[in-house]
């Protein structure tokens, strides 16, 4: 069932991701208090909550969206952050660098998403490491098979100022919130 382009004119989870990350408040992230007496980065359940209200915002119900897919295969459970069925796009989101080989070997042979990827063709699929710096070196240990899957996603000037980055931190997109 092809989407018709007027419905999802993105070619990839990661054009739809550079969308949903320009709709993102930066109040919900640098405002909200998330600890007492010490200064916390957001969790990735924040980063989470707003990408899912973005992607709800600029989807508005047309092509529906599964946050927390829960996957179980016998001993291997999980969730994968977001789910398009429609497109078979999947997207994970993690925070700070949390066990970045780990959930991109999820979409391999053995791994927790790998029966999704091939029983639902899920070819296209996004993990999108938010953090407060910028990486100091390169992914080189998962840049081989993971080259066009791993994303950074900087964010600096309290929430104001995105660089998407590549594994090997050549830049893909920057831009400035309001």
């Amino acid at each position: 069932l092809a989407i018709p382009e007027q419905l999802l004119p993105y070619r990839s989870p990661l054009h739809l991701a550079i969308e949903v990350l320009k709709r993102f408040n930066p109040h919900q992230l640098s405002e909200p208090k998330r600890a007492f007496n010490r200064d916390m980065s957001p969790l990735e359940d924040q980063y989470s909550k707003e990408f899912y209200r973005c992607i709800d915002e600029i989807l508005r119900s047309r092509i529906l969206v599964s946050p927390e897919l829960a996957i179980d295969y016998g001993t291997q459970s999980g969730s994968l952050d977001l789910y398009i069925s429609d497109m078979n796009w999947g997207i994970k989101l993690l925070r700070d660098d949390d066990w970045i080989s780990e959930h991109l070997n999820r979409f391999e042979p053995g791994g927790q998403y790998h029966r999704l990827v091939q029983e639902n063709n899920m070819d296209q699929r996004i993990v999108l490491n938010f953090t407060n710096r910028r990486p100091p070196k390169k992914r080189t240990v998962t840049l081989s098979r993971h080259c066009g899957q791993l994303y950074h996603i900087v964010l600096t000037n309290n929430f104001r100022y995105f660089e998407i980055l590549h594994a090997d931190l050549k830049l893909e997109s920057a831009f400035s919130l309001l």
